[in-house]
């Protein structure tokens, strides 16, 4: 929904033109079950997204797996969920989500150390997934995470809900942002 094109890159990778920028996904690596590596790229017609493999016998299980940009674990040792990810434009990730560890803040954020029975957390990591920084934002009472967007100066904007009476920037007095 919203995307303008789809092209295949001659790489083998495709890119996605959509309103807000490009998404570009890295071609696949492709092989048998017995180790074989097998050629493979992305096929567009139509729009449709699908695979161009070279031969192979069809006898045997074929394995195709994505290219991973990255991946990495976050938290501690109490219930820490991970509810919303945006990216921005300079490829840049939030991660935010609720949190009942403690120490998981980074110093000089917003907020470093957990007030309540749970609060809210958000994590900002680079294009290559180094962590940036993390900060709780929550106060004495419940504080659930519901939604995370990120605009086009690279501002993180969450939303949830609060038994808090304390410690909660109120929105015609106080927003807190924090940049990439």
């Amino acid at each position: 929904n919203g995307t303008k094109s789809i092209k295949g890159l001659e790489n083998g990778d495709f890119q996605i033109l959509n309103a807000l920028g490009n998404i570009n996904d890295s071609k696949p690596t492709s092989y048998l079950q017995n180790g074989k590596q097998i050629k493979s790229r992305f096929k567009i017609e139509a729009n449709v997204v699908t695979f161009d493999l070279e031969d192979y016998n069809h006898k045997n299980i074929l394995i195709i797996d994505p290219q991973l940009s990255w991946s990495t674990y976050y938290g501690g040792f109490n219930s820490d969920i991970a509810s919303a990810i945006v990216s921005t434009y300079s490829g840049g990730v939030y991660i935010s989500g609720n949190a009942q560890s403690p120490g998981l803040a980074t110093s000089c954020v917003y907020q470093t150390s957990r007030i309540g029975n749970g609060d809210m957390i958000l994590i900002k990591f680079t294009a290559a997934g180094k962590r940036i920084w993390v900060t709780y934002y929550g106060g004495s009472g419940y504080n659930i995470n519901a939604a995370l967007v990120s605009d086009l100066n690279g501002n993180a904007y969450i939303t949830g809900v609060t038994t808090s009476n304390s410690n909660i920037a109120r929105l015609e007095t106080d927003v807190t942002v924090l940049q990439e």
